[in-house]
């Protein structure tokens, strides 16, 4: 049982030891700043709409998103300008509600 606690501890120190850990222990300015930098640049090295587009499988699912994504804003856009619950315009919004229970 003690056997394995000393192997667990002798294999984490080797995992440990492996990992790439920053040397220092506060970031200074220049290492900020070129954080900053890579993670501004980084579409020059991953470009993501030569990645997507160069894979045919991918036009489908490109298509029926798009399609869904056009369906929702053309239905949102409809409902707030046709429907006589929502009042955007600042002359209908003085209107009464309507009651329906009343008899």
């Amino acid at each position: 049982m003690l056997n394995n606690a000393y192997r667990s501890i002798a294999r984490s120190a080797l995992a440990t030891s492996r990992r790439s850990v920053s040397t220092t222990t506060t970031p200074t300015a220049t290492a900020t700043a070129t954080v900053y930098k890579n993670a501004i640049n980084a579409d020059i090295h991953n470009n993501v709409r030569a990645k997507l587009l160069a894979d045919p499988a991918t036009y489908p699912l490109i298509f029926i998103l798009g399609v869904a994504m056009a369906g929702c804003s053309g239905f949102g856009v409809w409902f707030l300008r046709t429907s006589t619950d929502v009042r955007v315009d600042p002359n209908k919004r003085l209107r009464l509600i309507r009651n329906w229970s009343r008899e």
